[in-house]
C-alpha cells in the first residue's frame, strides 16, 4: 500500500489510518470534519469520483454502543489508479450525516 494518504492524515491530525481489505486506505474520520476531507480529497488530492456510499450497522460488535453505525465513502483517483475510503463512526445516529455535496 503506498502512503498516499500521507498529506490527509498530516491536514487532519485526529484522522487515523485503516485499511479496507488489506490494501485500501481508510480514514477514520471525525463527522464534523467531513465535507472539508472530501473538499480536500477532491481539489487537493485528485480523488475526484465518488465511488460508493454505504453504511454497517455494528449490532454485535458495537463497544462502547456509541460506535454501532458507520458510514463508509469510497473515492477513486482521477488517474484511476487508487482508491481511499473514509469512514465515520456516527455518535449520534438519529442526527445523521451531513451531505458532501
Amino acid at each position: 500500500m503506498s502512503n498516499n494518504y500521507q498529506p490527509l492524515l498530516e491536514r487532519y491530525e485526529e484522522a487515523s489510518l485503516h485499511t479496507m481489505m488489506g490494501e485500501t486506505p481508510m480514514i477514520l474520520a471525525q463527522p464534523e470534519q467531513l465535507h472539508a476531507m472530501v473538499q480536500y480529497l477532491k481539489e487537493e488530492m485528485g480523488y475526484t469520483l465518488l465511488l460508493d456510499i454505504t453504511a454497517v450497522d455494528n449490532l454485535l460488535l458495537a463497544h462502547p454502543p456509541s460506535s454501532r453505525f458507520e458510514v463508509i465513502y469510497l473515492f477513486r483517483h482521477e488517474e484511476f489508479k487508487k482508491t481511499m475510503g473514509l469512514k465515520l463512526l456516527l455518535v449520534h445516529p438519529e442526527e445523521g450525516v451531513a451531505t458532501i455535496t
